[in-house]
This record gives C-alpha cells, structure tokens and sequence, in this order.
C-alpha cells in the first residue's frame, strides 16, 4: 500500500459532532408491576411498561429529526477517525454526570470550509431555535399528559424549565489531526520515539485504508442495488419505479471520487478506472425519464433497453470490486 497518502495532517481536520435530546421515556414501575401480575410472571424486573412523557409530535419530534438528520449529513461526508469517549461534566445541581462524546470523523479540510461547516452551523441554528420554542411550550406539554396518561401520570417525573434546558445541546468542533512525528526537544530515548512514531504513521494508514473500503464499498452497494431495481423493472417483478433519491446520492458519491482519490487514496489505478466507466454510464443518462415506464407505452423497448443497457454497465463497472479488489486495495491493517 504505498500509494496510501499519510499526510492527513495537511489535507483533513477532524470533527466532532454531539447532539442530545432528552427522550422522555420512561420506565413506569407501577405499571410493569401490575402486567406481570396480571400474566401471572413471577420475575417482574423481566417485563417493562414505558411511557412516553410528551408528545412527540410537539417541537421534541422535530428535535429529534434534526438530531438524526445532521449526524447523516456528517457520516455521509466523513470518515471515522477513532471511538466514541466518555466525559464527566457538573449539571445545574452540582452533581457530577457522564456525557458519551461521539468519536472524531475525518474530513477533508475543503469540504469542511466550502459547505459542511456552514451547513452544520445552519442544523445547529435551528436546533437552538426549536429548543426555546419547546421550552416555552414545556408547561402546556405537561399540562396535557395530565390527560393523555391518565392514571399514569406523575408531574415529579418532569424536570423543572431550568433543568430541562441543560439536558438539550448541539455542539461541533474542528481541530487538526495529531502529528505523526514528536517534538525533537523531547527527552526520551530514540528506541520509545520510534516506536510512538510508527505507531502513529500505522493508525494513520489504518485509517486511510478504512476510509478507502467504506468510501468504495458503499459505491459497489448503491449501483448494484440500482442495477438490481432495474433488472426487476425489466423483468415485470416490480412496476415500482427507483427512488430519485438513491440515484442522486449515487451520481453524487461516483462524482467525490476523484477528490478522494487524489487527496487520499494515491491515485489508485483501479479506482480511477472504476470512476471513469461509472462517470460514463452516468452522463448518458440525460434523464430519468429515458429509464421511466410511461403508461401509454408500457413496454417501450427502448426503455427496456436504456434499463437493460445502464443495468449491465454497472455490473460490468463494479464487477472488479470484489474480496479480491479489496484486499489489494488495503491489506490488511497494520498492528
């Protein structure tokens, strides 16, 4: 693998993205009781009775989706750097409490200063803006459940505005990819300074090597999926057209290729032979509607054969990425 580019330090920052929204399900003893009694379980701490504290379609349902929509749009433009961390913070009551930190994602430094700083910083806006909204809707919520949970409801297991609003946070950071090579100042002997050093250029092409085998193998995933839609429309085993979608988030992903691989990946030869066959089929695709039944002419051959025509280029584009392609591509990794 020596075409695998080990200056991340130069072309990718790492980012953190943490987002929390409180769940507001909880587990309801009373009720776990009595269900275990009534279906005679002799063990109650087996069964769970959870009730859902407000309503999720209030501003918390809306919360929750942009909490799921900006950790995609970061793994879809990312990589993982190293695992999630576990932090103690101080809450409003002084107590001490653990916080899980979602792991550093690599990115490139173009990317992250073109579109994905500014578009996290417009999730987190929002995010901040549906947090008061809730929180001034907080009491009415309450006073609602009173109703909607009956005898299942217990005002004590609402926390106060106060302490509400510490439990809600979107935040995001950017820092700089740790230095493979030690200070020369730093006295230790060159035997440990080796060793940390080599350490650090093995995680550095471990990573590379991840980025390569999850970056290619979700292209792989996408067009043989695609392909397979295709072939099933041909084959009068679905009427249901491709979503629109997965196709723009295919031709998306073919066309990052050649930045990653440049900056990354070395200007792998079989990966830019990958792009180039991929790339070709996509531009003779000048609409979706050429791939489209059109009810008039249900079996248009011509469909069928623009259908039949993108389905075997894609298996013939992707064929080569198979077990084989990839252990040439990254090996296994280093110790």
């Amino acid at each position: 693998m020596s075409e695998i580019q080990t200056h991340l330090d130069r072309i990718c920052i790492l980012v953190r993205l943490v987002i929390k929204v409180p769940s507001f399900i909880k587990r309801d003893k009373d009720l776990s009781w009595d269900v275990a009694q009534q279906n005679d379980v002799k063990d109650d701490s087996r069964i769970t009775v959870e009730k859902q504290l407000i309503d999720v379609k209030s501003h918390l349902g809306k919360l929750k989706s942009i909490k799921v929509q900006a950790q995609s749009f970061l793994r879809e433009h990312s990589f993982p750097f190293d695992d999630s961390q576990t932090t103690s913070y101080e809450d409003s009551n002084s107590q001490v409490r653990n916080r899980q930190l979602a792991g550093n994602r690599l990115v490139l430094m173009s990317k992250y200063d073109n579109f994905l700083q500014e578009k996290l910083l417009a999730y987190q806006e929002d995010f901040n803006s549906l947090v008061d909204k809730f929180l001034r809707e907080y009491p009415t919520l309450i006073t609602q459940q009173s109703h909607g949970l009956g005898n299942a409801y217990n005002i004590d297991e609402y926390p106060d505005v106060e302490v509400l609003k510490h439990k809600f946070f979107f935040e995001f950071d950017a820092s700089g990819i740790p230095q493979t090579s030690l200070d020369p100042r730093m006295n230790i002997s060159q035997e440990t300074r080796e060793r940390i050093e080599n350490s650090a250029r093995s995680k550095e092409r471990n990573v590379v090597k991840n980025a390569m085998r999850t970056f290619i193998s979700s292209i792989a995933e996408q067009g043989k999926m695609l392909s397979q839609k295709l072939k099933e429309m041909n084959n009068e085993e679905s009427n249901k057209f491709f979503k629109v979608e997965a196709f723009e988030k295919f031709a998306e992903a073919v066309a990052l290729i050649p930045e990653y691989n440049e900056t990354m990946f070395g200007n792998n030869v079989e990966i830019k032979k990958v792009h180039t066959e991929l790339n070709n089929l996509l531009k003779n695709i000048t609409s979706l509607d050429s791939l489209r039944n059109d009810k008039r002419k249900p079996n248009d051959e011509k469909v069928i054969k623009n259908r039949k025509d993108l389905s075997d280029g894609l298996d013939k584009a992707l064929d080569p990425l198979n077990d084989a392609f990839f252990k040439k591509l990254g090996g296994k990794n280093d110790d």
